[in-house]
């Protein structure tokens, strides 16, 4: 279930894999420093800023994630 997915997933993240989520960047050329990992179907979009994880988005996988991601800059 996504909740129990979610629950805690800054912690999650930053304490046993922070690095194992692919970088948005090696999937599209795109420069940022995103990165994101797949849980029951949502996109879960985070960086890593120090010893801190910041998560951005949770994003079902059937979005336009880029889009939504982002839209500012366009």
């Amino acid at each position: 279930e996504i909740s129990a997915c979610l629950v805690g997933s800054e912690m999650c993240i930053r304490d046993r894999f922070p690095q194992s989520g692919t970088a948005l960047s090696a999937r599209f050329e795109i420069d940022t420093d995103v990165r994101y990992l797949v849980c029951e179907g949502y996109m879960i979009f985070y960086r890593i800023e120090g010893e801190f994880v910041s998560v951005g988005a949770v994003i079902h996988g059937k979005t336009d994630y880029l889009d939504v991601l982002f839209r500012k800059e366009r």
